[in-house]
């Protein structure tokens, strides 16, 4: 928990944060003892005063034991998002699917990055908790698409992807290269099985789905 010195008020000199040593190391030490956190720091607003008496506060104190229940679900680097879904379904976004969408297939196709991620963003607006990123298409380079967009959407869109690349039909390789290409938790959008040789092939590097059935 790197925490500021209190909510930022914003005055003329710009943002000053109100929060003094005391505050801040009480409001740390209660992290510490009540939920259990085992790394904790400043960030904006916190001046050495400040670290010196949140050091002086935790230091010996025993981080309250936590006993998490993990949730099948996939992440991004913001946010967790659920299989399970209070409205009985997930909804993915398959608009950015170079073999479903023309409009994303054509700006991928011209390098527009900016519009491509615009297609992400209008279908996180309309309510999809994941997306379906598949950038395979004849002639071109699977694997640098993949890592452009990716590497986009991992910054400016917040939910999970589902990466879809193939190299080569039924190539095991093709997906684990797509899920290192995406730096949030991912799940495979499809596999090609015209040879059942290589397609029973998992790639090492991809984890078998445990989203319920």
């Amino acid at each position: 928990m790197h925490a500021n010195a209190g909510l930022p008020v914003l005055t003329k000199n710009g943002a000053h944060f109100p929060l003094g040593p005391e505050g801040l190391a009480d409001a740390q030490q209660d992290f510490v003892t009540g939920y259990g956190l085992s790394l904790i720091g400043g960030c904006c607003g916190t001046t050495p005063a400040h670290m010196r008496e949140v050091v002086e506060r935790v230091r010996g104190l025993t981080p309250t034991p936590r006993t998490p229940q993990a949730e099948p679900g996939a992440a991004s680097i913001y946010q967790t998002v659920p299989f399970r879904q209070d409205s009985a379904y997930m909804a993915i976004g398959e608009r950015t699917n170079a073999n479903g969408s023309k409009k994303f297939r054509d700006a991928m196709l011209e390098a527009r990055w900016d519009d491509c991620v615009e297609i992400a963003r209008d279908q996180i607006r309309e309510g999809a908790h994941m997306l379906d990123l598949c950038i395979d298409y004849v002639g071109r380079d699977g694997v640098a698409d993949m890592e452009e967009l990716a590497g986009r959407f991992a910054t400016a869109s917040t939910l999970p992807d589902r990466p879809g690349l193939h190299r080569g039909r039924g190539d095991p390789g093709g997906p684990g290269e797509a899920r290192r290409a995406a730096p949030s938790s991912t799940r495979s959008t499809s596999r090609t099985a015209t040879d059942p040789s290589r397609a029973s092939r998992r790639s090492p590097s991809w984890p078998r789905s445990t989203a319920p059935h």
